[in-house]
């Protein structure tokens, strides 16, 4: 229903089909104006025990509601993975831990008509699910897909 509810996309491997790698730097780069009507909220999930994944970091996720979180000239948001965070960059990280295996969910909450039609599209076969490509450091995770209908 448009405007209510959510959805949940995630992803749980790189571009090259690896699983996410704890011990690794990554970035996924959100794209401008996302059709929700709440907000979005990146979380990342232990891939043993499906549960949030438990490190010393207080905020478990980056979100739209977090006003620290830094926003890029173009709008768009560029979440980072790892075991560190970028200098400067604390409030767009979640941290992952060496050695474990973690994927990521994207909620979307009070999605909006343009994310709707793309779900529907997708359910008749046309895949418009999100695609995430991912690489160490600098070249990151990158959503793709980014124009809305």
């Amino acid at each position: 229903m448009v405007g209510e509810g959510s959805q949940y996309p995630w992803a749980a491997q790189d571009a090259n089909g690896n699983p996410f790698d704890g011990g690794k730097t990554y970035k996924l780069r959100l794209p401008p104006n996302i059709p929700v009507k709440d907000f979005w909220s990146v979380i990342v999930y232990d891939t043993q025990t499906r549960s949030m994944l438990q490190t010393d970091q207080p905020a478990l996720s980056v979100s739209r509601q977090n006003k620290a979180v830094k926003v890029n000239a173009d709008g768009s948001v560029d979440v980072w993975f790892g075991p560190k965070a970028p200098e400067g960059m604390e409030h767009n990280w979640i941290q992952t831990i060496p050695n474990k295996g973690w994927f990521l969910i994207l909620r979307l909450y009070g999605t909006a008509r343009a994310l709707v039609q793309q779900d529907l599209a997708a359910r008749g076969n046309r895949t418009r699910a999100l695609r995430l490509t991912a690489a160490q450091q600098q070249r990151g995770i990158v959503w793709r897909d980014q124009e809305w209908a």
